[in-house]
């Protein structure tokens, strides 16, 4: 019984993260069109983009790992 609450609880955490994953993804999105918005005329805009876009990428990765 101890393992099954044990393993159920992983679970658990694994969608918690998951969850909280997606959220930061979303938060991202905004934040890089709003950077991208300003990337025509602001170098320190483009390369922060373009880092939270590898940073978001590897988010996805995690989340997709989380639910397998």
């Amino acid at each position: 019984m101890e393992t099954m609450a044990f393993v159920r609880g992983r679970e658990l955490c694994a969608l918690l993260e998951a969850t909280a994953i997606a959220r930061l993804v979303e938060s991202m999105d905004k934040i890089i069109a709003e950077a991208d918005a300003h990337a025509a005329d602001d170098a320190i805009a483009e390369h922060c983009a373009a880092s939270w876009r590898r940073r978001r990428q590897a988010l996805l990765t995690e989340y997709v790992a989380l639910l397998s």
